[in-house]
C-alpha cells in the first residue's frame, strides 16, 4: 500500500485496523457500540490503569510507528504488572496528525496488536494539529483483594528490582546524540541494545501472579528508579538503603560506566525502564527468589533494605558514602 494514502473517515481505521483487534474480547461488542461491557469472573477485581503518550515528550515523533505503538501499550502494561494483574482489556484512544497517511496508521497499530490483540475493547479516534497523542486505559484482573500496593513497604523488608535499568535512558542519548556521550565509544552491538531497550521496554509480564503473592509493596519504574523509590518511601512513611553497585544495570552499560560515571548517574535516574521495584519481607525472600526461578522467563535482584527513616532514600556508592542527586529522576513540571 502506498505511503501517501490518505485516510478516508475513522469508520476505515476501525473497520480496517482496529475490529481485529477486539476479536476474542467479548466485553468490545465488536466495536459497533458507544461503549464496553465488561463483567469481571467471579472473585476477581479489576485493577485500571491509564497512561498517554505525546509526541516529542515520551516518544519522538520520527520514531517507527510500529515502536510508539508497541511502546504505547507496554508502559500500562508495566503498572499492571506491578499491581500482580493480568491484563484483559485496553481502552485505546488515538488523536491523530491531520496529515497521518494510511500505511502509518497500519503501521502504528501493527505495534499496538502485539499487546492488545484480542483484548482491545475499545476507545477513540481524533484528529488535529499537533503531534500524535496516545492515551490507554488498562483494565487488568487478579483475586479479589490481593493488589500490590505502592504505599504498604515496611521496616525490615528487603527491596528488589526486576531486570535491569539504565539501558533505555542510553538508548534516548544514543538517539538525540546527548553530550553525555560525546566522549563514550559504543560499540554497534551496544548502541542496537540501548536503542531497543528505548523502543521497547519489557516489563515483568511473567512475574504477576509471583509479585502478586510475595511482595508487600510494588511499583514500576518509569521515571527512575532513585524517584520512584523515593516516591514509595513517602507513601509507606518508610525510608530505604540501595548500594549502588547492587543495582542491576546491563554489562556494557556497567564496562562503560568504569570510565564514565555519569552513565550510571543516568541509569539510575533516567527512567523509562518500566521494570518494578518491590520490596518482600524478609521471612518471605527465599519462597519469593524460588518462585521467580521457577517462572524462569525474568530476573530479581536484592539491591537494599527498608528502613524507618520516614521519605529518606540513600544510595551508597563504592566506598559506602551516600550519593547525591541533582535530579533524581524525570519530571513533567
Amino acid at each position: 500500500m502506498p505511503d501517501d494514502q490518505a485516510i478516508a473517515s475513522e469508520e476505515e481505521i476501525i473497520r480496517d485496523f482496529l475490529r481485529p483487534l477486539a476479536k476474542g474480547c467479548a466485553a468490545a461488542l465488536d466495536l459497533k457500540d458507544d461503549a464496553a461491557c465488561l463483567t469481571p469472573p467471579p472473585g476477581m477485581d479489576l485493577v485500571i490503569t491509564n497512561d498517554t503518550l505525546v509526541g516529542d515528550v515520551h516518544f519522538r515523533s520520527c520514531d517507527e510507528p510500529e515502536d510508539i505503538g508497541f511502546k504505547a501499550l507496554a508502559v500500562n502494561v508495566s503498572d499492571l504488572t506491578a499491581k500482580g494483574a493480568v491484563p484483559i482489556a485496553f481502552i485505546l484512544s488515538l488523536s491523530l496528525p491531520r496529515d497521518s497517511q494510511k500505511n502509518w496508521c497500519r503501521r502504528l497499530i501493527a505495534g499496538i496488536g502485539e499487546w492488545a490483540e484480542g483484548k482491545l475493547a475499545g476507545g477513540d479516534i481524533t484528529s488535529g494539529d499537533h503531534p500524535l497523542m496516545i492515551s490507554v486505559t488498562a483494565i487488568g484482573e487478579l483475586p479479589s483483594g490481593s493488589m500490590v500496593r505502592r504505599n504498604t513497604a515496611h521496616p525490615g523488608d528487603v527491596v528488589f528490582v526486576t531486570g535491569t535499568v539504565g539501558n533505555s535512558a542510553l538508548g534516548l542519548a544514543v538517539l538525540t546524540n546527548a553530550p553525555l556521550l560525546a566522549d563514550v565509544h559504543l560499540s554497534p552491538q551496544a548502541r542496537e541494545a540501548f536503542i531497543s531497550a528505548y523502543h521497547r521496554p519489557a516489563p515483568p509480564v511473567s512475574l504477576a501472579a509471583v509479585i502478586r503473592d510475595h511482595a508487600s509493596a510494588a511499583m514500576d519504574i518509569s521515571d527512575g528508579v532513585v524517584r520512584d523509590a523515593t516516591r514509595m518511601c513517602v507513601g509507606s512513611g518508610v525510608g530505604m538503603e540501595f548500594t549502588a553497585g547492587l543495582i542491576p544495570v546491563s554489562a556494557e552499560l556497567r564496562r562503560l560506566s568504569d570510565g564514565h560515571a555519569s552513565l550510571m548517574w543516568t541509569a539510575l535516574t533516567g527512567g523509562d525502564d518500566y521494570q518494578t521495584l518491590l520490596t518482600v519481607p524478609r521471612e518471605r525472600v527465599a519462597a519469593f527468589e524460588a518462585a521467580v526461578k521457577a517462572v524462569g522467563q525474568a530476573t530479581v535482584t536484592r539491591i537494599g533494605h527498608v528502613t524507618d527513616a520516614p521519605g529518606e532514600l540513600i544510595v551508597r556508592d563504592v566506598d559506602g558514602q551516600p550519593m547525591v542527586f541533582e535530579k533524581t529522576g524525570h519530571d513533567h513540571f
